[in-house]
């Protein structure tokens, strides 16, 4: 955020109204350190709440959808609705993994598309 802020304010200005507007979807991460499978319970809280903070103060709206950067789905689902998740997004060939692990647990309802092009639109 800080590097749109500093050198693309017209393009962070346009997804914010985007956000305004219903047309774009704010999907969050920790906020430091991608691979949220390696953070404690506390880390994890701490980072998602920062995370969360910030793109509220930017957006004016909360982030109800995480997205795992680099692929690397968190192994406790728990950890996301705890923090008021709604849905997790996942790349369509990590789906078949989620599903066969964590799927349906707490609530988790996994949506496939049939193929990878469908999972872009």
């Amino acid at each position: 955020m800080p590097f749109l802020e500093r050198v693309a304010p017209d393009v962070l200005d346009g997804i914010r109204e985007g956000v305004k507007k219903g047309r774009f979807e704010i999907i969050l991460d920790t906020w430091s350190f991608s691979l949220a499978s390696m953070h404690t319970e506390n880390e994890f809280d701490l980072q998602h709440s920062l995370a969360v903070t910030r793109l509220r103060d930017v957006f004016e709206r909360t982030p109800e959808g995480y997205f795992p950067q680099e692929g690397a789905y968190h192994p406790s689902p728990y950890l996301l609705s705890k923090n008021a998740v709604k849905f997790l997004l996942l790349s369509y060939f990590q789906t078949r993994e989620f599903e066969r692990r964590i799927a349906g647990t707490l609530g988790f309802t996994l949506l496939r598309a049939t193929s990878p092009l469908k999972c872009l639109l």
